[in-house]
């Protein structure tokens, strides 16, 4: 007999994503539907603020979550993470001046978690061969922020972890 859902401690993802055990079931919240919500919640998204920042978050670790899954379980998660192009709604907030750093720390952290787990060939070129990863390189972050730093040097490592002669030639 299994415990209860709410005791059960959460899986590897969760806790590298910071989520905790959720009620609901793995089926919802591994699934096209979800990935969806999460998506059309994050582009009804004008301006990242202080009052709405706790579920940017949230959103943007749930949808870097279903798409690590995705690449291993679902390729239809990863091609709807294409069609809607998930990564221009990422670089929208990026780049809005006024989004929190807590907001953009979540993002790096994100894209650098993608691009380090992500196993699937066709899904690693499409993140890399993306425009929005040059911009983002080359995006005037504020440095002076440690963690934010920290988080870029883990995305630049990343990204590094995956050049070989084939992706080199997106950079």
């Amino acid at each position: 007999m299994q415990p209860p859902r709410s005791s059960r401690a959460p899986s590897f993802l969760q806790s590298l994503f910071g989520g905790s055990a959720s009620s609901a079931s793995p089926d919802a919240k591994y699934s096209l539907a979800n990935l969806a919500s999460l998506h059309s919640s994050l582009a009804r998204t004008v301006v990242v603020n202080e009052k709405n920042k706790e579920v940017v978050v949230e959103s943007i670790r749930a949808i870097a979550e279903l798409i690590i899954w995705g690449d291993k379980h679902d390729p239809a998660i990863f091609e709807y993470f294409l069609e809607k192009n998930v990564l221009g709604v990422f670089w929208r907030i990026l780049a809005q001046e006024r989004t929190p750093i807590s907001v953009k720390q979540q993002l790096l952290q994100t894209l650098s978690i993608l691009i380090s787990n992500i196993e699937a060939g066709p899904s690693v070129y499409f993140i890399l061969s993306n425009n929005h990863i040059n911009e983002l390189i080359a995006h005037p972050f504020d440095l002076s922020n440690e963690e934010l730093l920290a988080h870029f040097v883990s995305l630049l490592k990343a990204i590094a972890l995956r050049l070989d002669k084939h992706t080199v030639q997106f950079f």
